[in-house]
């Protein structure tokens, strides 16, 4: 029996998937930057590129709110080309002000999919005169062991150009190490809810030293997200962790701000 509030496809969602295709084609996405810094002196900071839709009624919209919308109506192949254009082109800038920085870019599975990504980005990384090396694509662990036959293709030819790959949210899928040994992964990052309790919680504690030390035997980098507190950033310098990421550091901000604030970083 039909039930109206049980329809997830109402005309709300129809209208906002209209809205989002109208949105990609006039510019009302907009990227935001979350840095990554390290812990070693000898690394450079990196940046996650961030995509918020500045609904003209809504207001800023974060990715939850639209991005499975974009996956399941197609859309989500714009959405990916508009942040990859939009983080690339700005690589280019902050590496002509002197800023030798790595941009992240999150990359949903459908878009994963599309044998045409490869191309795709390089014909953007030649637009702008960009090493491969300068974008590295998160890959939500979750998502990744679904089709990770499909995706291992896709993922290899890319990371044969010279763009590196990291798996995100780790810790929160069902990932194994001989998946992992599968796949040209460089990175795994720990999901912010472990990081968050660390101090509460001891389990979680436990459970971001064993990551690292994963990450370590593996010769992979480790990102911890959710770094909060500057007890929790000391903590994670003391076991090793490559990366620190979260409101410690920054929220995520617009372009001119970011700039600014790793402008004045000492790891560059």
């Amino acid at each position: 029996i039909y039930a109206h509030e049980s329809d997830g496809h109402s005309i709300d969602r129809l209208a906002l998937a209209t809205q989002l295709r109208r949105g990609i084609e006039v510019g009302e996405l907009v990227v935001h930057y979350q840095p990554k810094v390290p812990f070693n002196d000898s690394s450079s900071c990196a940046v996650e590129a961030l995509v918020r839709w500045n609904h003209p009624q809504l207001g800023c919209l974060g990715p939850d709110a639209f991005i499975p919308l974009a996956e399941q109506t197609g859309l989500i192949k714009g959405v990916t080309e508009r942040v990859l254009e939009a983080a690339l082109g700005q690589c280019k800038q902050w590496r002509a002000a002197g800023l030798d920085i790595r941009f992240s870019v999150n990359v949903s599975m459908r878009a994963l999919l599309d044998r045409d990504l490869p191309k795709t980005i390089r014909v953007l990384l030649d637009r702008y005169a960009l090493p491969p090396t300068s974008l590295q694509l998160e890959i939500t662990e979750s998502r990744l062991v679904a089709d990770l036959g499909c995706a291992r293709t896709v993922l290899h030819e890319l990371r044969s150009m010279g763009v590196t790959i990291a798996i995100d949210d780790f810790g929160t899928g069902f990932s194994s190490l001989s998946q992992l040994q599968q796949l040209p992964v460089d990175e795994i990052k720990i999901d912010r809810s472990f990081v968050i309790n660390m101090e509460a919680d001891h389990d979680d504690a436990v459970l971001v030293r064993s990551i690292i030390e994963l990450g370590r035997n593996l010769g992979l980098r480790v990102t911890a997200e959710g770094v909060e507190t500057a007890t929790v950033h000391q903590t994670l310098r003391e076991l090793g962790c490559d990366y620190a990421q979260g409101f410690h550091i920054s929220r995520p901000i617009p372009a001119n701000e970011c700039h600014r604030l790793l402008d004045g970083m000492p790891h560059q």
